[in-house]
């Protein structure tokens, strides 16, 4: 359990008593003999945490105390920001994060020294005050997690100093009485200093967008451009929406860009310039039928696409797969990927129209991802063809097929000798393989070798898994197999995997066991879970009591 801290905010605001805005407060209220008993006081509290805090590794009720004050810390944030506030004119810093305010005092406004407001998470406000342009010192304006926030205020265009705003607000269907006081998209116009990262929320089918003038702002380095998602959005053209999208061209430093519910058929007004890009994710683009060529984006990490209803092919340029034409093939696709998780897209058949290329010694050739550590395919039922990753971590499998996984433990190093087994395997499986397997890239003669958890859910085809080449998942720590109703047993190729700690199985209708070796020895399984198998009947092995580590 983690030990409880509370003295450093004491000390914190000890040090605050002492700043210039407290001493301002002492004049103007009148409360100077107050504060000085305040911070007598607080400095006895201090002493009184430190020694508890000392004490709670071995004392478990001066724990629990501790606790029950952050939490009474922590709930204690109706706060109210007084409308003489406005007074401290020296006020440079104003931190109200996490708070439950709603609104902000109109005598905020005449705080024209303050340079950082921070309002993040602050998630029952509404608005800004409509006089926020006054504030014209103002550098940072934190708002991440003020998810309440209808709009934004007019005038914000004129903090020309501004390089923190990490959320813009679009307002629609704004009452014409209150529309004047609403910012529009032009506010940005002039923000050329903004930095960090940009979400702007509300954007519509046929704006002006190129008032933005987002290519100027060059140090963006993350950009959310959430679309408003409308009834009458079925009316808009494909020319409208890509015009609204090239009109939101990013500088080409960005490295993280997102966009969500864009109801464009292509994203290549926006994306082929952005080659320096680490992060692409895509949410609810529904009519999105593929993306630009990916073969220049050489230092993406990180690819996440959720609800692509329309998509087919990921790509149809096979130039991403960059051919080699030496002896021993090299076919990489997005060389830096790490991290993909492709998730919702019901019409998904494949990376690319041709996810298999001959080579001139007539071997079949997959391409891989050289570096991906984190895979996660969900919901993708006409999935069938993937590029190979050979050094995945993290594997999860949820309503589409195996083959993917099949495919990539399948393949062998092109370099390495192929063992007899495997040679058998593969002659007495010709749905593998016309000749041999080959996926470019693998480290080791077994992929997969970097494997610690790996999840099977609701995969339909998955009916058995290849013997020989299961021994290369020496890293397994996890497997979970669930609603799998084709796959009947696991044999002894489960020996093998000596680093696992949890085995789950559970709702395979067809399962009727665990083929184990006569000594079973995983010495590091822990967790043993097999449940909802109705067809269940050889579990126990005669030597079951060699799973010493078992919980």
């Amino acid at each position: 359990m983690a030990d409880v801290i509370l003295s450093p905010i004491v000390e914190l605001i000890i040090e605050t008593l002492g700043s210039v805005a407290v001493q301002e407060i002492k004049s103007l209220w009148g409360v100077g003999d107050d504060l000085e008993g305040l911070e007598s006081t607080l400095s006895t509290i201090r002493a009184v945490l430190v020694d508890a805090e000392k004490r709670q590794i071995r004392d478990e009720q001066v724990r629990d105390w501790l606790q029950k004050l952050e939490e009474v810390l922590n709930a204690a944030d109706d706060l109210k920001v007084p409308d003489t506030i406005g007074k401290l004119k020296h006020l440079r810093y104003l931190h109200l994060s996490g708070t439950s305010i709603a609104r902000l005092p109109v005598s905020i406004t005449k705080l024209v020294n303050l340079q950082k407001l921070n309002l993040k998470y602050c998630r029952d406000l509404r608005e800004l005050p409509n006089e926020i342009h006054k504030l014209v010192n103002l550098k940072h304006l934190e708002l991440k997690g003020c998810d309440s926030i209808t709009h934004m205020p007019r005038g914000l265009g004129k903090l020309t100093k501004l390089q923190t705003l990490p959320l813009v607000v679009l307002s629609e269907n704004i009452p014409s009485s209150t529309a004047y006081n609403h910012g529009k998209l032009d506010e940005l116009m002039g923000l050329n200093n903004l930095r960090g990262e940009l979400t702007i929320k509300g954007i519509r089918s046929g704006m002006e967008t190129t008032v933005t003038k987002l290519r100027e702002k060059k140090h963006i380095r993350s950009l959310y451009l959430d679309f408003e998602s409308r009834d009458d959005d079925a009316s808009s053209s494909e020319q409208e929406w890509e015009t609204t999208l090239e009109g939101l061209q990013p500088h080409t430093n960005l490295k993280e860009l997102t966009l969500s519910n864009y109801g464009g058929a292509t994203l290549s007004p926006l994306l082929p310039l952005l080659t320096d890009l680490v992060t692409l994710c895509l949410y609810n683009c529904s009519k999105c039928l593929q993306l630009p060529s990916l073969d220049k984006f050489h230092s993406l990490k990180e690819i996440e696409l959720v609800q692509l209803k329309a998509l087919e092919y990921i790509t149809i340029n096979e130039g991403d797969y960059n051919v080699s034409t030496s002896s021993s093939p090299s076919i990489s696709v997005l060389p830096s990927l790490q991290k993909l998780t492709l998730q919702g897209l019901p019409n998904l058949r494949g990376w690319c129209r041709s996810d298999m290329v001959e080579n001139r010694v007539d071997q079949v050739v997959f391409p891989s991802f050289p570096r991906l550590s984190s895979l996660s395919i969900e919901f993708c039922p006409k999935l069938t063809s993937m590029p190979c990753f050979p050094n995945v971590g993290n594997l999860t499998l949820r309503g589409t097929s195996w083959k993917h996984f099949e495919q990539t433990i399948l393949v062998r190093d092109p370099q390495a000798p192929i063992s007899p087994t495997i040679a058998a395997e593969q002659a007495s499986r010709p749905s593998a393989a016309s000749s041999s397997i080959t996926c470019s890239n693998i480290v080791s003669s077994y992929p997969l070798s970097k494997l610690t958890s790996l999840f099977f859910i609701d995969v339909e085809d998955l009916e058995y898994f290849p013997d020989e080449r299961m021994k290369g998942l020496a890293s397994l720590k996890r497997l979970e197999i669930s609603y799998c109703p084709a796959l009947k047993y696991l044999s002894p190729w489960i020996l093998y995997l000596t680093s696992l700690e949890d085995l789950l199985i559970s709702n395979c209708k067809e399962f009727e066991g665990i083929k184990w070796p006569e000594t079973p020895t995983l010495p590091r399984l822990r967790v043993l879970q097999l449940k909802e198998l109705p067809k269940l009947k050889d579990v126990f092995a005669p030597d079951i009591q060699c799973l010493t580590s078992l919980e």
